[in-house]
């Protein structure tokens, strides 16, 4: 496999999940190929491992913020969440 299959891969394995962060996955693999070089493209992806193994690593990551937020937004269903602010709690 080189770094295009790898790519390739990885892009199809990650296609259920939003499109941006589908695509600050991409660019993070893909700077760690430039990074790394051409010529140490065989090892890098020995490195990572499988596509399927990266994408998995991914998907957990992804399922695990949005749990995260989604927590933070549904634990007091009297006070909304402000990323800048905080929670903010309405008089009743």
């Amino acid at each position: 496999m080189n770094r295009q299959e790898f790519m390739n891969r990885l892009e199809f394995l990650l296609r259920g999940i939003p499109a941006s962060e589908r695509e600050d996955a991409l660019a993070y693999y893909n700077d760690y190929f430039d990074e790394a070089g051409a010529e140490n493209e065989a090892q890098v992806i020995q490195e990572l491992g499988s596509p399927e193994a990266v994408a998995a690593n991914i998907l957990a990551n992804v399922q695990q913020e949005t749990a995260q937020q989604e927590s933070r937004n549904y634990s007091n269903p009297e006070s909304d969440y402000h990323e800048s602010r905080g929670w903010e709690y309405e008089s009743k």
